[in-house]
């Protein structure tokens, strides 16, 4: 079954309540510390993520904290288990798991034999059997490819770090909505950059007489690396390129120009994702399902049309 769902503007009100100030600033995961919300239900619910994610992420951090934040809200006891690529899964004891983002297949089999409920966040894969909950990446990047369309802009890039299948998805969207407007000479491309050398990829880029005037970062923090490169090419933004990026991190709004992002809902996230798993611990029959949810674009400072 899939469901398509809306984002919840009052949802995402509760953002600000339920990010600590800690996960703001730090690249590396902090355990909620609050102590004001009592365990109502003895069941465990384990969240199991990949090691790289909550090192590399502030993303990733800002929604382990609202899915730890939503399961004790919701009166269950919580435990996070962080995995390696090389570790040998060994027995786990919850009474319900969250799996977020890519994990190794070793740990999916692991968790699946094991007859638990679970549900799986924005993982790589569309075909298992069991629920998922996922954001509708190509949607995004569709609106937002189409607001620089109607900007003038002509030439396209969506930049990325690697093959996920978020970013995948990401860069389908421009394709799609590049090619409603391939009679007015819309084009679009692809470029593919190492975290160790995105800055060197980016100079070549920009440095083109043919360069694109309109960039879709996959993440915001890949954006705040264009600006950089943008202002060591002496190239204005948004007078000379315009800007864009998913996540809508808080340090998009802080930066000059601000940054228009596509924002991922991760309250939504959250809540729905846990509404979910409480649903299959008590239900086991239900069947499974895969909730898609619409994210929405934060139009700044950072894209303006083409003169």
């Amino acid at each position: 079954m899939v469901i398509k769902m809306k984002r919840d503007e009052d949802r995402y009100t509760l953002e600000q309540q339920m990010i600590r100030p800690e996960v703001q600033n730090l690249m590396q995961y902090v355990p909620n510390k609050q102590t004001d919300i009592p365990t109502t239900d003895s069941r465990l619910i384990m969240l199991m993520v990949l090691r790289e994610h909550i090192i590399n992420s502030i993303f990733w951090n800002m929604l382990i904290d609202m899915l730890e934040s939503e399961v004790k809200r919701q009166g269950f006891r919580f435990v996070l288990r962080v995995v390696n690529e090389e570790d040998i899964p060994d027995a786990y004891d919850a009474d319900g798991y969250i799996l977020l983002g890519n994990l190794p297949q070793i740990y999916i089999a692991n968790v699946s034999s094991s007859n638990k409920p679970l549900v799986w966040v924005d993982g790589q894969s569309r075909y298992n059997s069991f629920s998922q909950v996922r954001v509708n990446n190509c949607y995004g990047a569709y609106r937002m490819s189409k607001k620089a369309i109607e900007l003038g802009h002509k030439r396209l890039a969506f930049i990325r770090t690697s093959q996920h299948l978020s970013y995948i998805e990401r860069y389908q969207g421009m394709q799609d909505c590049v090619a409603e407007f391939q009679e007015q000479g819309v084009t679009c491309e692809l470029v593919q950059v190492g975290t160790d050398r995105a800055e060197d990829t980016l100079t070549q880029l920009f440095s083109r007489k043919d360069r694109p005037t309109f960039i879709l970062t996959c993440t915001d923090s890949l954006a705040y690396v264009v600006y950089t490169v943008a202002e060591n090419l002496l190239i204005r933004i948004p007078q000379e390129l315009s800007v864009a990026s998913f996540d809508n991190l808080q340090d998009s709004r802080l930066i000059s120009p601000p940054l228009s992002s596509v924002d991922v809902p991760r309250v939504d996230m959250a809540i729905v994702t846990v509404e979910l798993l409480v649903k299959h611990m008590n239900n086991p029959f239900c069947p499974h399902e895969l909730i898609e949810i619409e994210p929405a674009l934060v139009i700044r400072d950072s894209i303006a049309p083409v003169f």
